[in-house]
């Protein structure tokens, strides 16, 4: 039961509107929170901290994202469909979309984002006609994003056939979008340029090689490189050849934005296509990769995606080990102490301050088997002195209560003039002796306690 009460507390702690029933072993329950990012961190955060036997069915919920632009993306090729990016409004939308793309022959999961900000109603039914449209050609890549529609055949589509397709598309789509149509000219074997390769590792190194065709260019590629990789981590193989032809140096920068969201991964830009591929831990990172480029110039490249998602770690602060929590507590008794009234358990002022302190220690400290003793000098009797010990340690326990620590785990104990760290011939000795511990409890100690407090209850 405290172990369930305290992981119950600690995730009204994490959240801001919760309703959580505790119930033996069991915590259940509903919370809010801001973000679907939110949401999968405080899961993880869950799962990690609660304890053993614990069962757990907290439903958290999140407000759908306002998304802008609004962007679709697909690629079509050697027979085969792969989505890049999905948006959808409504879980209605979502299935139009899904469904569509299932008569298509598309045998995977797509995985569409629900999220506010759609362009226009008609947003599902532009989709699809764009998706059909592009499943017509032999191969090519379509994107939408808010009411702008590119799509992009392969090198070596009859350009007839493409014209076709394009003037079904353009002639049934609503007015307010516009529909971008670019059919790749083949390359000459003079026109052959050398690839542009951006190479991001692991550890977050950046190298770029290729040519560039001014001075410029290669400062403008190296200063955005650098401001967004920092210095340290890149490194620039770049050549400048002013008989270059195209200069590829906006492809090129938008390409170093979109590395920023790769965690590690490979860019290559050449004549027909900007390839990326790579890992992100980002989970729409092709829709936002589509939307760079988008907002971008138009570029004579077909845009080629193959990034994986991973699933990021999750690093949690490390919970501080029952040790530190006592050392911490003894840290704060170095300088100060608990002291209580002349001959009564009732804590002064100062001693009240403290204890203020040591709870918010104990705080960010779960389960701990702590024990507080009491102790005293040797005037009075031995067995009056070892109750006015208890007494006083019962009463440090019952304002860490007071406190909203849960003690269930804490034993108080009293040993009165047994345990002296200093003579009782001096007065600065007696005061030294006069003392309230805190020290983890022997497993004996904590038994006995939690096997008293049943009985009491």
């Amino acid at each position: 039961w405290a172990a369930s009460v305290r992981y119950a507390l600690g995730i009204l702690k994490d959240t801001q509107s919760a309703k959580i029933t505790v119930s033996g072993a069991a915590v259940q329950g509903d919370a809010v929170v801001e973000s679907q990012d939110q949401k999968k961190k405080l899961e993880a955060k869950w799962a990690s901290r609660r304890p053993e036997g614990i069962l757990h069915d907290i439903k958290l919920t999140a407000p759908r994202p306002v998304v802008s632009p609004y962007t679709f993306r697909a690629v079509y090729e050697r027979g085969a469909l792969k989505f890049d990016a999905c948006t959808a409004q409504t879980a209605v939308s979502r299935g139009l979309i899904t469904k569509a793309i299932t008569e298509l022959g598309y045998e995977g999961k797509l995985s569409c984002q629900l999220a506010l900000g759609r362009p226009t109603d008609a947003w599902p039914q532009v989709v699809i006609k764009s998706l059909k449209a592009l499943k017509s050609l032999s191969g090519g890549s379509v994107t939408i994003t808010d009411t702008d529609i590119k799509l992009v055949a392969i090198e070596g589509t009859d350009s007839a056939a493409f014209e076709t397709v394009v003037g079904t598309l353009k002639a049934s789509l609503p007015a307010e979008y516009n529909l971008l149509s670019e059919l790749p000219v083949p390359e000459t074997e003079d026109e052959t340029i050398q690839d542009f390769t951006i190479v991001r590792s692991p550890e977050g190194l950046v190298q770029l090689w290729g040519e560039v065709s001014s001075d410029i260019s290669l400062e403008m590629v190296r200063s955005v490189a650098v401001a967004n990789f920092g210095n340290e981590k890149t490194h620039l193989s770049v050549q400048v050849n002013d008989t270059l032809k195209n200069d590829w140096s906006p492809q090129i920068l938008t390409t170093l934005d979109a590395m920023e969201l790769v965690q590690k991964g490979k860019a290559i830009i050449n004549q027909s296509q900007i390839d990326i591929s790579g890992t992100s831990e980002q989970e729409k990172v092709g829709s936002d990769i589509a939307v760079l480029f988008a907002a971008k110039e138009n570029y004579a490249q077909s845009l080629v995606l193959n990034i994986q998602y991973v699933e990021p770690e999750i690093s949690l602060p490390d919970q501080p080990t029952p040790q530190d929590c006592v050392e911490e507590i003894n840290g704060l008794l170095e300088t100060r102490k608990i002291n209580f009234e002349p001959g009564s358990d009732r804590v002064d002022v100062e001693g009240l301050r403290l204890l203020d302190d040591i709870a918010e220690v104990l705080r960010e400290c779960t389960d701990i088997p702590l024990m507080i003793s009491g102790h005293t000098d040797s005037q009075g009797s031995e067995n009056m002195n070892r109750a006015l010990s208890q007494s006083r340690a019962n009463a440090v326990l019952m304002e860490l209560q007071k406190r909203r620590i849960l003690t269930s785990s804490f034993v108080a104990k009293g040993y009165g003039e047994e345990r002296p760290i200093a003579s009782n011939d001096t007065k600065e000795g007696r005061e030294k002796n006069r003392r309230i511990e805190f020290t983890l409890a022997p497993i004996g100690e904590q038994d006995k306690a939690q096997i008293d407090e049943q009985k009491a209850q």
